[in-house]
């Protein structure tokens, strides 16, 4: 009995400490042309807002957005945006991967106010 319980702890720790691994994320392929207004403000205010507050209350979104350096649109995947929502383990499972997608998009897009 007590080499079961052993053998049950360590299992369990290992099971535990292996789940903690930080894994890249890479969004689906989304075509076509993404809007500020209907493709990305929506997912950020549903999804984030559960945490960030304040994200409902902004009257400027995109302009605070662009003047923090949230957006690079050199090189997308470093966005600090991105990099939060999908290599952040406090961050990952609160958006869509196909919201994702779509911010990503966005950013490769310009990240243009439409």
């Amino acid at each position: 009995m007590r080499n079961f319980l052993s053998y049950l702890i360590v299992f369990g720790g290992f099971l535990f400490f292996s789940s903690c691994e930080k894994v890249a994320f890479d969004p689906p392929k989304i075509e076509g042309q993404v809007s500020f207004k209907t493709d990305v403000t929506p997912p950020l205010n549903n999804d984030c807002s559960r945490c960030h507050v304040a994200f409902k209350a902004q009257t400027n979104f995109y302009k605070n957005l662009a003047t923090a350096a949230f957006i690079d649109t050199v090189n997308a995947k470093s966005s600090k945006i991105y990099v939060k929502l999908s290599n952040n383990q406090a961050h990952q499972g609160y958006i869509s991967p196909d919201n994702l997608a779509k911010i990503l998009l966005w950013f490769d897009q310009g990240a243009k106010n439409n």
